[in-house]
Parts: structure tokens; sequence; C-alpha cells
């Protein structure tokens, strides 16, 4: 029974948590605002400028945005977290919760 419990709930942190590239996230923006994803690129540029830090996160194919606090370093592959947002300013980008060197 107790090895049933751990079972379910090693299984259960897995659900949900598909991690997507940089170009499958692109191509259905639209379709994912306001949703939590995970997304794994490489960073490409990143930006600070005052409270705005941002950076791009990018595949073979292409790149998408990426607000976050934390300003990995440019080349390494990342994991994030958060969550797609549509700006009138900015247009879609993901605004990360956690962000993952890996």
């Amino acid at each position: 029974m107790v090895l049933v419990v751990v079972f379910a709930l090693l299984f259960s942190g897995c659900v949900g948590e598909r991690v997507m590239s940089p170009t499958e996230l692109k191509e259905s923006f639209s379709s994912h605002v306001g949703e939590k994803v995970v997304v794994k690129g490489v960073v490409k540029n990143s930006l600070k400028i005052g409270q705005l830090s941002a950076f791009q996160l990018g595949d073979d194919s292409s790149t998408i945005s990426v607000s976050s606090e934390l300003l990995p370093p440019e080349g390494k592959t990342v994991l994030v977290k958060g969550t797609v947002v549509k700006d009138t300013l900015f247009g879609y980008y993901v605004l990360a919760k956690e962000v993952r060197v890996q």
C-alpha cells in the first residue's frame, strides 16, 4: 500500500510538465496565453535595463523572449518554468517563475 502511495506521488509530480522547445511554443503561443509552460533552450541574448531584465531562449529554428529576474549566462542551456504572456508593446513572451541552468 505504501509503495502505491509513493509511486502515485512521484508520478503526479511529473504530470503536466511537458518540456517544449522554443520553436514548439512559438508556433502555438496564442493557445498558451495565461498557461504555465516549461521550455528548454539555449540563452542567446540577455538584457537588463533598470527593473527590466530579459533574455532570448532559442533552439536551431527560432527564439522566444523570457522575462526573468535571473539572467543566465549566454550560451548555457536552461529550463524555464513560467507563464505565457501577450503584451501590447512586447508581444508574446514567457514570464519566468524558475530558471535552471542544465
